[in-house]
């Protein structure tokens, strides 16, 4: 409404229960008067040296309130913020209590540099609830993130990078992450920079109004839902309007999916049950609640019927029985590459020729399939700091030589190639594992022996194990089960498993290439 005056006429009082007249006890005309917020301007700041004095901040209209990082009173101070660029925020009230805002950005420099550190977190992100962040920062030294929140970075020392939110972060609503590039001489007179990425988190949540159960010759309806604008689809569906006639008996499906203007979305089902009002022993069908299976996996199923019922796919997956309500599906290659598959339990018509019809009820069975993502690490010395361990989705436990939580210390592994397992189980039971070779050499030794022992193998029980592998040295195999080698000291040689080895179903070989 703009600004001016809002005159308005009181006529008349009624009570809104019982209809009763009331008594005016104010002039029946009240003028109400509208101010504008004040427009608020601050004068730009160039960039400063992070040794110069304090500079005074002006805003205007005067007499408003300063805010931000180094800010104090009306002052910014370059060596309180320190190295980076800054928000500053200048807010200001009216006499008429209206307020408004404006903010900036200070460039602080390190001028006594010859190569100050850079950094750059890129723009501030809406992303939606449940989602990582992709982070695009650059630095011109090594980089270093940090959270206000408590959740974790795919790696912390790579400007490109992910942050995962945790819960609490969600419930905050926003939360700052800050690039820094450290400081690129140590001692001086260099020193680290900063910058920040604010990530605001939005949510979409659907509500569909509920539908009674509704006869199959009843007019169509009209459906509801929260937020308006999003998109109707299932069996009877147009636009909004559901039709019983085109659904058919029994159970339908629908589903209700809205997207905001930031690619938030959310998506709820409905279930209408449509009736054979005029058949007195209708066909009923229920295929049992949406389920997810890890890709692979066979879906149990636990359909309901009156009479006889039939499963049918939409795949190309088998059926254990198709006329056993709760018969095991076994998805083929096709479906779990689509993603999804729809099984539709159909119960026969009980009287063939009428008034009853047959009725029918669907099932989404939607495949989890876990991918692994180990990120490469490059050769390490012996005497080399432990590195840190990535890979995605993360949370996963880390396992092998040299392994502590999610580092590698190269010095406890040793020299050779080593073999390391992820191994990420989600939140559907669902498990992926990974391997990553590290290879660690003894940077002190001018020819440093050097071992693969090959991949590893899968045999059948009391199949002769081929090894095939390679040193540099003398090569010495050894195991920790009670098999034997035809030869230990030849890196080409074959393994002998024992009845105990095959009990236990592993055994792990070692090769082993003596000190040159």
């Amino acid at each position: 409404m703009p600004p001016g005056v809002l005159n308005i006429t009181v006529t008349s009082l009624e009570d809104a229960n019982t209809g009763c007249p009331g008594t005016i006890n104010m002039p029946n005309n009240l003028g109400i008067t509208l101010y504008s917020n004040p427009a608020v301007s601050i004068t730009p700041v160039p960039t400063q040296c992070l040794n110069d004095p304090a500079v005074t901040l002006s805003g205007s209209p005067s007499g408003g309130i300063w805010s931000g990082t180094g800010v104090i009173g009306n002052t910014f101070d370059p060596l309180l913020a320190g190295v980076g660029s800054w928000q500053v925020t200048y807010n200001y009230t009216d006499a008429n209590g209206c307020m408004g805002s404006n903010s900036t950005s200070i460039v602080v420099s390190d001028c006594g540099c010859a190569n100050p550190a850079i950094a750059d977190a890129g723009m501030d992100l809406i992303i939606c609830n449940g989602d990582d962040a992709d982070l695009t920062g650059s630095v011109s030294s090594t980089a270093i993130w940090s959270t206000s929140g408590s959740g974790i970075f795919a790696n912390p020392n790579s400007a490109i990078t992910t942050y995962t939110p945790s819960a609490s972060d969600y419930i905050a609503g926003t939360v700052t992450l800050t690039l820094t590039a450290t400081d690129p001489d140590g001692v001086g007179p260099c020193s680290s920079a900063s910058d920040q990425i604010v990530l605001t988190f939005t949510t979409v949540v659907v509500n569909i109004d509920p539908v009674a159960d509704i006869c199959l010759t009843d007019a169509p309806i009209t459906l509801s839902a929260t937020p308006p604008g999003g998109i109707w689809t299932g069996t009877g569906v147009t636009g909004n309007i559901f039709d019983p006639s085109v659904a058919g008996v029994g159970t339908a499906q629908l589903i209700y999916e809205y997207t905001d203007a930031n690619d938030c979305s959310d998506a709820e089902t409905l279930a209408i049950l449509v009736l054979d009002c005029g058949c007195a022993d209708m066909a009923f069908a229920d295929a049992g609640p949406d389920d997810i299976v890890c890709a692979g996996d066979a879906a149990i199923l636990s359909g309901t019927v009156n009479h006889a019922g039939t499963w049918s796919t939409s795949g190309s997956g088998t059926f254990s029985n198709i006329n056993d309500v709760n018969a095991t599906y076994t998805p083929s290659q096709a479906d779990i590459n689509f993603g999804s598959v729809i099984l539709t339990l159909t119960d026969a018509d009980p009287d063939g020729i009428g008034p009853c019809v047959s009725a029918g009820d669907q099932v989404v069975i939607t495949f989890d399939f876990l991918v692994i993502n180990i990120s490469p690490v490059s050769q390490l010395c012996d005497g080399d700091p432990s590195v840190i361990l990535s890979a995605t989705p993360i949370g996963g436990l880390w396992s092998g030589p040299g392994v502590n939580g999610n580092s590698f210390d190269p010095s406890t592994a040793g020299p050779g190639t080593h073999t390391i397992n992820y191994t990420f189980i989600n939140s559907n039971n669902c498990t992926a594992s990974e391997d990553i070779q590290i290879v660690v050499t003894d940077c002190n030794c001018p020819n440093p022996a050097m071992a693969n022992a090959g991949s590893d193998l899968k045999v059948c029980g009391n199949q002769l194990i081929l090894l095939n592998g390679t040193v540099n040295t003398t090569p010495l195999w050894s195991t920790n089960g009670t098999g034997f080698f035809d030869d230990p000291n030849m890196a080409l040689t074959i393994y002998n498993a024992s009845p105990a080895d095959i009990l236990a179903g592993s055994v792990t070989l070692t090769l082993t290439a003596s000190d040159p």
